[in-house]
Formats: structure tokens, C-alpha cells, sequence
């Protein structure tokens, strides 16, 4: 049996999300991960998440004529040959068009690059 862990796999996307999650606490950014939400209801599961939403939630910090403001930002991790879902699609260009950031990331550094590249630098993390 190999420990290895296959690409596209559940567990790799597990493990994706979890290194950008690390990544964003040492960059000081707030993030969380926006876990699908279920219920059962007269015996059929109902989803309480939005479709399309990204994996991470984050709070990017601009500072703007001297006034902390947190902008709206999403991390959809993806691993092995996966792409958006049409859904995944239209919410990152909902987010985009509303002024928020939707990254789409592959690895950690790539995400880091991302929104560095948008302007947003390391804090120290917040207690």
C-alpha cells in the first residue's frame, strides 16, 4: 500500500487547503476555510453553502488615506488536472466584479504570489 498521495485527490485538496490556510497565517492575513455545509430535510440533504464559492475566505487589509479597510477575498484550491466548475466560474467573476480578490491556486506560493502581486504585503500576524 503507497503513502503517496494522489493528485486530484480528496486528500490532496485537503492538504492544499490546509498549506494555503498556513500560508495566509504567516502572511498575517485572516482567512478560514469555507467548509460545505449540509442538512437533511424530510429525508433529502440541502446544501447551505453558495455554489461556486471558493475554498478559503479571506480579509485582505488595504490601507486607505490612513484607515485600515478589509477587502473581501476567496482561495479556490485546486490539485492534479481539476478546473473550475462553470459554477466556481461565474461566483469568481461576481467576486471580481464587486471589487473582492478570487485567487486560484495550484500551491501555497503560488497563492502568496497572487496576492502580493494585487498590492496586499505580509502583516505581523494579528493576536
Amino acid at each position: 500500500m503507497s503513502s503517496a498521495i494522489e493528485p486530484g485527490s480528496n486528500e490532496a485538496h485537503d492538504r492544499l487547503v490546509k498549506e494555503c490556510l498556513e500560508e495566509l497565517a504567516l502572511m498575517g492575513v485572516a482567512a478560514w476555510e469555507n467548509q460545505r455545509r449540509a442538512v437533511q430535510v424530510n429525508g433529502r440533504w440541502v446544501s447551505l453553502s453558495k455554489s461556486g464559492r471558493g475554498d478559503i475566505h479571506v480579509i485582505l487589509p488595504r490601507q486607505i488615506d490612513g484607515q485600515l479597510f478589509g477587502i473581501h477575498g476567496e482561495v479556490e484550491c485546486k490539485t492534479g488536472q481539476s478546473s473550475q466548475s462553470p459554477k466556481q466560474r461565474a461566483h469568481m467573476r461576481v467576486v471580481r466584479n464587486s471589487g473582492g480578490v478570487y485567487i486560484v491556486a495550484r500551491n501555497r506560493m503560488e497563492m502568496r504570489a497572487a496576492i502580493e502581486r494585487l498590492g496586499f504585503v505580509s502583516r505581523s500576524p494579528i493576536g
